[in-house]
């Protein structure tokens, strides 16, 4: 995997977005990650839902 491309799409995520993914990647639960953020776990599990996705879509277009 191109490492560079990964980086771009990664810093291309909204902040809110980048926060809920680098927190889940250092293994952090929902809900610590939700009260760190100040929303709900489910709003954290549809973040990072929707940071995949972007992310997702970003390096197959590429």
């Amino acid at each position: 995997m191109d490492h560079d491309r990964y980086r771009n799409a990664v810093r291309a995520l909204p902040a809110p977005l980048r926060d809920i993914l680098a927190r889940a990647l250092d293994d952090w639960p929902y809900e610590a990650i939700a009260a760190h953020l100040g929303i709900s776990a489910a709003d954290v599990e549809a973040g990072l839902a929707d940071a995949i996705a972007r992310l997702v879509a970003a390096l197959d277009s590429g």
